[in-house]
Protein backbone atom coordinates (compact mmCIF):
# COMPACT_ATOMS: atom_id res chain seq x y z
CA UNK A 1 0.00 0.00 0.00
CA UNK A 2 1.38 3.37 -1.02
CA UNK A 3 1.67 6.07 1.15
CA UNK A 4 -1.09 8.14 -0.22
CA UNK A 5 -3.63 5.08 0.13
CA UNK A 6 -2.68 4.78 4.03
CA UNK A 7 -3.37 8.39 4.62
CA UNK A 8 -6.36 8.30 2.85
CA UNK A 9 -7.39 4.75 4.64
CA UNK A 10 -6.22 6.76 7.69
CA UNK A 11 -8.69 9.23 7.32
CA UNK A 12 -11.42 7.25 7.13
CA UNK A 13 -11.22 5.14 10.08
CA UNK A 14 -10.69 8.03 11.81
CA UNK A 15 -13.45 10.23 10.98
CA UNK A 16 -16.18 7.94 13.10
CA UNK A 17 -13.86 8.22 15.86
CA UNK A 18 -13.60 11.90 15.90
CA UNK A 19 -17.82 12.18 15.38
CA UNK A 20 -17.76 9.85 18.83
CA UNK A 21 -15.90 12.43 20.60
CA UNK A 22 -18.18 15.12 20.10
CA UNK A 23 -19.35 16.40 23.38
CA UNK A 24 -22.98 15.60 24.66
CA UNK A 25 -23.90 18.61 25.83
CA UNK A 26 -22.71 22.67 25.86
CA UNK A 27 -21.96 25.28 28.41
CA UNK A 28 -23.88 28.29 27.58
CA UNK A 29 -22.36 31.53 28.51
CA UNK A 30 -23.01 35.38 28.53
CA UNK A 31 -20.54 37.58 26.60
CA UNK A 32 -20.89 40.66 28.97
CA UNK A 33 -21.79 40.66 32.55
CA UNK A 34 -25.53 41.55 33.25
CA UNK A 35 -28.29 40.65 34.61
CA UNK A 36 -30.44 37.74 32.70
CA UNK A 37 -33.91 39.95 31.34
CA UNK A 38 -35.23 36.96 30.15
CA UNK A 39 -34.53 33.14 29.54
CA UNK A 40 -36.23 32.51 26.54
CA UNK A 41 -37.11 32.84 22.57
CA UNK A 42 -39.09 34.81 20.83
CA UNK A 43 -43.06 34.01 19.71
CA UNK A 44 -43.12 33.24 16.58
CA UNK A 45 -46.66 34.40 14.68
CA UNK A 46 -49.07 31.68 14.99
CA UNK A 47 -47.39 29.75 17.68
CA UNK A 48 -49.22 28.54 20.83
CA UNK A 49 -48.04 28.92 23.97
CA UNK A 50 -49.41 28.19 27.72
CA UNK A 51 -50.18 31.35 29.34
CA UNK A 52 -47.73 30.35 32.39
CA UNK A 53 -45.10 30.12 29.90
CA UNK A 54 -45.44 33.96 28.62
CA UNK A 55 -43.38 36.63 29.79
CA UNK A 56 -43.55 40.13 28.42
CA UNK A 57 -39.99 42.25 29.03
CA UNK A 58 -39.38 46.27 27.71
CA UNK A 59 -37.28 46.03 25.20
CA UNK A 60 -35.92 49.39 23.58
CA UNK A 61 -38.97 50.74 24.85
CA UNK A 62 -41.28 48.42 23.66
CA UNK A 63 -42.97 45.71 25.17
CA UNK A 64 -42.27 42.41 23.62
CA UNK A 65 -43.87 38.59 24.66
CA UNK A 66 -41.42 35.72 25.16
CA UNK A 67 -42.05 31.97 25.64
CA UNK A 68 -39.56 30.87 28.43
CA UNK A 69 -37.29 27.95 28.07
CA UNK A 70 -37.75 24.61 30.30
CA UNK A 71 -35.83 21.25 30.47
CA UNK A 72 -36.15 19.53 27.46
CA UNK A 73 -37.56 21.44 25.43
CA UNK A 74 -35.82 21.18 21.86
CA UNK A 75 -33.98 23.70 20.64
CA UNK A 76 -32.46 24.48 16.97
CA UNK A 77 -28.91 26.36 15.71
CA UNK A 78 -29.56 30.19 16.13
CA UNK A 79 -33.02 30.42 18.10
CA UNK A 80 -32.76 33.36 20.87
CA UNK A 81 -31.74 31.42 24.73
CA UNK A 82 -31.83 34.41 26.77
CA UNK A 83 -31.18 38.05 27.02
CA UNK A 84 -29.24 39.93 29.38
CA UNK A 85 -30.68 43.90 30.50
CA UNK A 86 -29.05 45.77 27.73
CA UNK A 87 -30.85 49.00 29.00
CA UNK A 88 -27.92 50.83 29.30
CA UNK A 89 -26.09 50.11 26.08
CA UNK A 90 -29.21 51.00 23.96
CA UNK A 91 -29.08 54.61 25.22
CA UNK A 92 -24.93 54.13 24.17
CA UNK A 93 -26.85 53.72 20.81
CA UNK A 94 -29.34 56.08 20.68
CA UNK A 95 -26.71 58.51 21.47
CA UNK A 96 -24.57 57.25 18.62
CA UNK A 97 -27.82 57.22 16.11
CA UNK A 98 -28.60 61.10 17.53
CA UNK A 99 -24.98 61.55 16.75
CA UNK A 100 -25.42 60.60 13.18
CA UNK A 101 -28.62 62.28 12.32
CA UNK A 102 -26.57 65.70 13.81
CA UNK A 103 -23.70 65.09 11.20
CA UNK A 104 -26.15 64.85 8.49
CA UNK A 105 -28.29 67.83 8.96
CA UNK A 106 -24.65 69.70 9.35
CA UNK A 107 -24.05 67.69 5.70
CA UNK A 108 -27.13 68.97 4.26
CA UNK A 109 -26.71 72.53 5.22
CA UNK A 110 -23.24 72.77 4.28
CA UNK A 111 -24.42 71.67 0.71
CA UNK A 112 -26.77 74.08 1.13
CA UNK A 113 -24.68 76.96 1.81
CA UNK A 114 -22.27 75.70 -0.91
CA UNK A 115 -25.01 76.10 -3.08
CA UNK A 116 -25.85 79.42 -2.47
CA UNK A 117 -22.47 80.53 -2.42
CA UNK A 118 -22.20 79.21 -6.22
CA UNK A 119 -25.15 81.14 -7.54
CA UNK A 120 -24.03 84.16 -5.79
CA UNK A 121 -20.16 83.96 -7.74
CA UNK A 122 -21.54 83.22 -10.56
CA UNK A 123 -24.48 86.01 -10.59
CA UNK A 124 -21.22 87.89 -9.40
CA UNK A 125 -19.15 87.04 -12.54
CA UNK A 126 -22.09 87.72 -14.95
CA UNK A 127 -22.52 91.43 -13.35
CA UNK A 128 -19.31 91.95 -13.95
CA UNK A 129 -18.74 90.57 -17.84
CA UNK A 130 -21.59 92.82 -17.80
CA UNK A 131 -20.05 96.12 -16.54
CA UNK A 132 -16.59 95.70 -15.37
CA UNK A 133 -16.28 97.88 -12.59
CA UNK A 134 -19.38 96.94 -11.04
CA UNK A 135 -17.27 94.41 -9.25
CA UNK A 136 -14.44 95.17 -7.41
CA UNK A 137 -11.39 91.87 -7.21
CA UNK A 138 -11.93 91.87 -3.77
CA UNK A 139 -15.75 91.27 -3.84
CA UNK A 140 -15.08 88.42 -6.75
CA UNK A 141 -11.94 86.92 -3.99
CA UNK A 142 -14.02 87.09 -1.17
CA UNK A 143 -17.06 85.41 -3.14
CA UNK A 144 -15.00 82.59 -4.24
CA UNK A 145 -13.31 82.46 -0.72
CA UNK A 146 -16.79 82.12 0.75
CA UNK A 147 -17.43 79.15 -2.04
CA UNK A 148 -14.03 77.09 -1.23
CA UNK A 149 -14.99 77.21 2.49
CA UNK A 150 -18.34 75.35 2.34
CA UNK A 151 -17.07 72.68 -0.19
CA UNK A 152 -14.99 72.28 2.84
CA UNK A 153 -16.92 72.53 5.14
CA UNK A 154 -19.00 69.84 2.94
CA UNK A 155 -16.21 67.36 3.06
CA UNK A 156 -15.46 67.50 6.47
CA UNK A 157 -19.46 67.38 7.74
CA UNK A 158 -19.63 64.11 5.43
CA UNK A 159 -16.35 62.54 7.04
CA UNK A 160 -18.06 63.36 10.18
CA UNK A 161 -20.89 61.35 9.34
CA UNK A 162 -18.57 58.47 8.25
CA UNK A 163 -16.98 58.53 11.75
CA UNK A 164 -20.64 58.56 13.33
CA UNK A 165 -22.00 55.85 11.80
CA UNK A 166 -18.32 54.32 12.36
CA UNK A 167 -19.18 55.04 16.53
CA UNK A 168 -23.06 53.77 15.59
CA UNK A 169 -21.87 50.77 14.51
CA UNK A 170 -19.62 49.90 17.27
CA UNK A 171 -22.12 50.30 19.82
CA UNK A 172 -24.63 48.26 17.71
CA UNK A 173 -22.30 45.33 17.73
CA UNK A 174 -21.54 45.45 21.73
CA UNK A 175 -25.61 45.97 21.43
CA UNK A 176 -25.98 42.10 20.00
CA UNK A 177 -23.29 40.83 22.41
CA UNK A 178 -26.77 41.21 24.92
CA UNK A 179 -28.48 38.41 23.14
CA UNK A 180 -27.11 34.81 24.00
CA UNK A 181 -28.08 32.29 20.82
CA UNK A 182 -27.97 28.70 20.91
CA UNK A 183 -24.64 27.61 19.17
CA UNK A 184 -26.27 24.09 18.32
CA UNK A 185 -29.18 22.15 17.53
CA UNK A 186 -30.08 19.92 20.90
CA UNK A 187 -32.45 19.91 23.80
CA UNK A 188 -32.34 22.50 27.01
CA UNK A 189 -31.04 20.63 29.53
CA UNK A 190 -29.68 22.25 33.21
CA UNK A 191 -30.93 25.92 33.47
CA UNK A 192 -28.58 27.34 36.20
CA UNK A 193 -30.43 30.69 36.41
CA UNK A 194 -33.09 32.25 36.38
CA UNK A 195 -34.77 35.70 35.06
CA UNK A 196 -33.31 38.18 37.55
CA UNK A 197 -29.94 36.95 38.47
CA UNK A 198 -27.07 38.27 37.65
CA UNK A 199 -24.34 36.77 35.24
CA UNK A 200 -20.65 37.53 34.82
CA UNK A 201 -19.02 37.25 31.49
CA UNK A 202 -17.93 33.72 30.50
CA UNK A 203 -20.20 32.18 33.45
CA UNK A 204 -22.59 28.76 32.40
CA UNK A 205 -26.21 29.89 32.74
CA UNK A 206 -27.50 27.15 30.72
CA UNK A 207 -26.52 23.56 29.71
CA UNK A 208 -27.95 22.07 26.08
CA UNK A 209 -27.43 18.49 25.49
CA UNK A 210 -27.39 17.06 21.88
CA UNK A 211 -29.18 14.05 23.27
CA UNK A 212 -32.21 13.91 25.85
CA UNK A 213 -30.22 13.82 29.22
CA UNK A 214 -30.74 16.16 31.71
CA UNK A 215 -30.90 16.85 35.55
CA UNK A 216 -33.28 18.93 37.32
CA UNK A 217 -32.29 21.43 39.76
CA UNK A 218 -33.50 22.90 42.71
CA UNK A 219 -34.82 26.46 42.52
CA UNK A 220 -32.97 29.13 44.47
CA UNK A 221 -32.26 32.65 42.99
CA UNK A 222 -29.01 34.72 44.20
CA UNK A 223 -30.44 38.32 43.68
CA UNK A 224 -27.56 40.84 43.02
CA UNK A 225 -26.95 44.34 43.39
CA UNK A 226 -26.65 46.13 40.23
CA UNK A 227 -24.63 48.43 41.19
CA UNK A 228 -21.56 49.23 42.96
CA UNK A 229 -21.55 51.44 46.27
CA UNK A 230 -22.71 51.54 49.72
CA UNK A 231 -26.47 49.62 50.77
CA UNK A 232 -28.43 52.47 52.74
CA UNK A 233 -31.45 50.05 52.94
CA UNK A 234 -32.06 46.41 53.15
CA UNK A 235 -35.63 45.60 54.14
CA UNK A 236 -39.18 45.81 53.11
CA UNK A 237 -40.89 49.10 52.77
CA UNK A 238 -43.99 49.69 55.13
CA UNK A 239 -46.84 50.58 53.18
CA UNK A 240 -49.07 53.76 53.78
CA UNK A 241 -51.16 53.31 56.59
CA UNK A 242 -49.12 49.90 58.20
CA UNK A 243 -48.07 49.89 61.91
CA UNK A 244 -44.65 49.10 62.74
CA UNK A 245 -42.77 50.01 65.62
CA UNK A 246 -40.46 53.31 65.41
CA UNK A 247 -37.58 51.68 66.73
CA UNK A 248 -37.88 48.38 64.41
CA UNK A 249 -37.62 50.69 61.53
CA UNK A 250 -35.38 53.02 59.48
CA UNK A 251 -36.04 55.74 56.86
CA UNK A 252 -34.23 57.17 53.64
CA UNK A 253 -34.37 59.28 50.92
CA UNK A 254 -34.91 58.00 47.50
CA UNK A 255 -34.14 59.69 44.13
CA UNK A 256 -37.08 59.42 41.60
CA UNK A 257 -37.41 60.71 38.64
CA UNK A 258 -41.56 61.38 38.15
CA UNK A 259 -43.86 61.97 35.34
CA UNK A 260 -46.96 63.50 35.06
CA UNK A 261 -49.73 61.04 35.30
CA UNK A 262 -52.47 60.92 32.58
CA UNK A 263 -55.86 61.61 33.66
CA UNK A 264 -57.80 59.02 34.99
CA UNK A 265 -54.24 56.55 34.98
CA UNK A 266 -54.68 54.28 37.87
CA UNK A 267 -51.46 54.74 39.84
CA UNK A 268 -50.25 51.41 42.14
CA UNK A 269 -49.82 52.81 45.73
CA UNK A 270 -45.83 52.37 45.22
CA UNK A 271 -45.54 54.22 42.09
CA UNK A 272 -47.23 57.07 43.30
CA UNK A 273 -44.79 60.26 44.11
CA UNK A 274 -45.23 63.35 45.71
CA UNK A 275 -43.62 66.52 44.03
CA UNK A 276 -43.63 69.39 46.81
CA UNK A 277 -45.28 72.42 45.44
CA UNK A 278 -47.39 70.35 42.85
CA UNK A 279 -51.24 69.92 43.38
CA UNK A 280 -51.17 67.10 40.24
CA UNK A 281 -50.62 63.54 40.65
CA UNK A 282 -47.61 62.51 39.82
CA UNK A 283 -46.08 58.48 39.57
CA UNK A 284 -42.61 56.53 38.70
CA UNK A 285 -41.15 57.30 34.93
CA UNK A 286 -40.94 54.47 32.99
CA UNK A 287 -39.08 53.59 29.64
CA UNK A 288 -40.87 54.56 27.10
CA UNK A 289 -42.96 57.84 28.41
CA UNK A 290 -42.67 61.76 28.01
CA UNK A 291 -39.17 62.97 28.73
CA UNK A 292 -40.08 66.53 28.18
CA UNK A 293 -39.16 69.14 30.38
CA UNK A 294 -42.05 70.16 32.41
CA UNK A 295 -43.14 66.69 31.98
CA UNK A 296 -40.49 64.91 33.84
CA UNK A 297 -39.26 65.94 37.46
CA UNK A 298 -36.50 64.81 39.63
CA UNK A 299 -37.99 64.31 42.69
CA UNK A 300 -36.34 62.98 46.55
CA UNK A 301 -38.91 60.83 48.66
CA UNK A 302 -38.96 59.61 51.72
CA UNK A 303 -39.13 55.66 51.88
CA UNK A 304 -39.68 53.85 55.34
CA UNK A 305 -38.23 50.43 55.76
CA UNK A 306 -38.51 47.55 58.40
CA UNK A 307 -35.11 44.92 58.58
CA UNK A 308 -35.51 41.76 55.98
CA UNK A 309 -35.12 38.83 57.40
CA UNK A 310 -34.20 35.05 56.68
CA UNK A 311 -38.08 33.60 56.48
CA UNK A 312 -39.70 36.47 54.55
CA UNK A 313 -42.18 36.21 51.96
CA UNK A 314 -41.41 38.42 49.33
CA UNK A 315 -43.20 39.47 46.23
CA UNK A 316 -42.18 39.24 42.33
CA UNK A 317 -40.59 42.69 41.86
CA UNK A 318 -40.52 44.28 45.37
CA UNK A 319 -38.38 46.95 46.49
CA UNK A 320 -35.91 45.56 49.15
CA UNK A 321 -32.45 47.30 48.73
CA UNK A 322 -31.17 50.78 48.06
CA UNK A 323 -27.82 51.54 47.18
CA UNK A 324 -26.28 54.64 47.52
CA UNK A 325 -27.11 56.86 44.70
CA UNK A 326 -26.22 60.35 45.59
CA UNK A 327 -23.87 60.91 41.83
CA UNK A 328 -26.50 59.68 39.83
CA UNK A 329 -28.78 62.04 41.45
CA UNK A 330 -26.53 64.63 40.40
CA UNK A 331 -25.85 63.66 36.92
CA UNK A 332 -29.66 63.49 36.79
CA UNK A 333 -29.91 67.17 37.63
CA UNK A 334 -27.18 67.41 34.92
CA UNK A 335 -28.92 65.85 32.18
CA UNK A 336 -31.89 67.60 33.00
CA UNK A 337 -30.68 71.13 32.73
CA UNK A 338 -29.01 70.07 29.28
CA UNK A 339 -32.47 69.15 27.99
CA UNK A 340 -34.06 72.50 28.97
CA UNK A 341 -30.99 73.96 27.44
CA UNK A 342 -31.31 72.07 24.26
CA UNK A 343 -35.32 72.64 24.17
CA UNK A 344 -34.67 76.72 24.33
CA UNK A 345 -32.24 76.67 21.68
CA UNK A 346 -34.47 74.83 19.56
CA UNK A 347 -37.59 76.87 20.42
CA UNK A 348 -35.21 80.13 19.68
CA UNK A 349 -33.63 78.56 16.13
CA UNK A 350 -37.56 77.39 15.58
CA UNK A 351 -38.68 80.84 15.78
CA UNK A 352 -35.72 82.58 13.90
CA UNK A 353 -36.46 79.86 11.01
CA UNK A 354 -40.87 81.15 11.32
CA UNK A 355 -39.24 84.96 11.08
CA UNK A 356 -37.04 84.56 8.11
CA UNK A 357 -39.42 82.61 5.98
CA UNK A 358 -41.87 85.39 6.67
CA UNK A 359 -39.37 87.79 5.37
CA UNK A 360 -38.56 85.71 2.43
CA UNK A 361 -42.30 85.41 1.13
CA UNK A 362 -42.40 89.17 1.71
CA UNK A 363 -39.20 89.63 -0.60
CA UNK A 364 -40.76 87.66 -3.04
CA UNK A 365 -44.30 89.65 -3.17
CA UNK A 366 -42.00 92.39 -3.40
CA UNK A 367 -40.52 91.33 -6.25
CA UNK A 368 -43.53 90.03 -8.19
CA UNK A 369 -45.08 93.65 -7.93
CA UNK A 370 -41.96 95.77 -8.44
CA UNK A 371 -38.80 93.38 -9.60
CA UNK A 372 -36.57 96.00 -10.21
CA UNK A 373 -36.84 96.94 -6.21
CA UNK A 374 -35.16 93.74 -4.89
CA UNK A 375 -31.61 92.55 -6.64
CA UNK A 376 -31.01 88.89 -6.96
CA UNK A 377 -28.49 89.47 -4.31
CA UNK A 378 -30.74 89.82 -1.56
CA UNK A 379 -33.41 87.54 -3.21
CA UNK A 380 -30.63 84.98 -2.68
CA UNK A 381 -29.16 85.90 0.64
CA UNK A 382 -33.03 85.39 1.67
CA UNK A 383 -33.18 82.42 0.53
CA UNK A 384 -29.69 81.31 2.07
CA UNK A 385 -30.92 82.25 5.60
CA UNK A 386 -34.35 80.17 5.65
CA UNK A 387 -32.33 77.44 4.33
CA UNK A 388 -29.53 77.63 7.25
CA UNK A 389 -32.55 78.05 9.83
CA UNK A 390 -33.90 75.23 8.66
CA UNK A 391 -31.01 73.27 9.08
CA UNK A 392 -29.91 74.53 12.10
CA UNK A 393 -33.59 73.37 13.01
CA UNK A 394 -32.75 69.98 12.27
CA UNK A 395 -29.27 69.92 14.22
CA UNK A 396 -30.77 71.30 17.28
CA UNK A 397 -33.73 68.97 17.31
CA UNK A 398 -31.35 65.62 17.00
CA UNK A 399 -29.78 67.31 20.39
CA UNK A 400 -32.75 67.90 21.99
CA UNK A 401 -33.00 63.63 21.21
CA UNK A 402 -29.91 62.98 22.13
CA UNK A 403 -30.28 65.20 25.28
CA UNK A 404 -33.54 63.04 25.92
CA UNK A 405 -31.71 59.77 25.50
CA UNK A 406 -28.91 60.99 28.13
CA UNK A 407 -31.43 61.62 30.51
CA UNK A 408 -33.83 58.08 29.65
CA UNK A 409 -30.07 56.50 30.19
CA UNK A 410 -29.39 58.66 33.37
CA UNK A 411 -32.89 58.16 34.85
CA UNK A 412 -31.99 54.18 34.23
CA UNK A 413 -28.53 54.04 35.72
CA UNK A 414 -30.39 55.72 38.75
CA UNK A 415 -33.30 52.64 38.83
CA UNK A 416 -30.41 50.28 38.98
CA UNK A 417 -29.43 50.99 42.26
CA UNK A 418 -32.89 49.58 43.09
CA UNK A 419 -32.37 45.78 44.26
CA UNK A 420 -35.90 44.26 43.43
CA UNK A 421 -36.63 40.43 43.62
CA UNK A 422 -36.74 38.75 40.13
CA UNK A 423 -39.24 36.28 41.41
CA UNK A 424 -42.09 35.55 44.34
CA UNK A 425 -40.44 33.87 47.06
CA UNK A 426 -38.88 33.53 50.94
CA UNK A 427 -35.53 34.58 51.85
CA UNK A 428 -33.33 31.66 52.56
CA UNK A 429 -30.01 33.66 52.91
CA UNK A 430 -28.68 37.18 53.33
CA UNK A 431 -25.26 38.01 52.21
CA UNK A 432 -24.90 41.64 52.83
CA UNK A 433 -26.31 44.28 55.09
CA UNK A 434 -27.50 47.86 55.67
CA UNK A 435 -24.60 49.86 55.33
CA UNK A 436 -21.67 47.40 53.91
CA UNK A 437 -20.29 48.29 50.63
CA UNK A 438 -21.37 46.08 47.52
CA UNK A 439 -20.07 45.74 44.02
CA UNK A 440 -21.99 45.68 40.87
CA UNK A 441 -23.64 42.46 40.06
CA UNK A 442 -22.49 41.12 43.81
CA UNK A 443 -25.06 38.68 45.52
CA UNK A 444 -27.16 40.46 48.34
CA UNK A 445 -29.60 37.74 49.09
CA UNK A 446 -31.03 34.39 48.35
CA UNK A 447 -34.77 33.24 47.59
CA UNK A 448 -36.32 29.89 47.57
CA UNK A 449 -39.08 30.16 44.78
CA UNK A 450 -40.29 26.30 44.91
CA UNK A 451 -40.20 23.11 43.08
CA UNK A 452 -38.45 23.44 39.60
CA UNK A 453 -40.93 23.26 36.83
CA UNK A 454 -42.55 20.08 35.26
CA UNK A 455 -42.05 19.78 31.82
CA UNK A 456 -44.95 19.43 29.32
Amino acid sequence: MNKGHAGLLALVLTAPALAAQAPDRIRVSAERDGVLLVIGTEIKPGEKVAPDRVVIVPVGGMQKSYRTWQEGDAVDQGDLLARLDDRLVRGKVAVKAAAVEAAEAKHKAAVSMKEEAKRRLASILKLRQKVKDAVSDDAVGAAMVTVDRYINEEVAAAAQIRRAKADLAVVQAELALYEVRSPTRGVIGRIERTSGEAVKKGQTFLIIHTRKAWAAVGKELTVPSQSEGRLIALGIPIAPGEKAAADETYEVEVGILAVEAARGEKVAPEDQVVVPGSAKEHRRWKEGDDRSTGKVVLAVQKVRFRPLGVGDNVRAGQLLGLVNSRLTLALMASKLALLEEAETRLRATTSIKEESQRRLKSIESLRERISSSVTDDDLGGARATVLRYQSEEVARAADVRRARVELQTAATVLQLHEIRTPAAGRVTAISRHRGEYVKELQGVLKLGVGAPAKKP
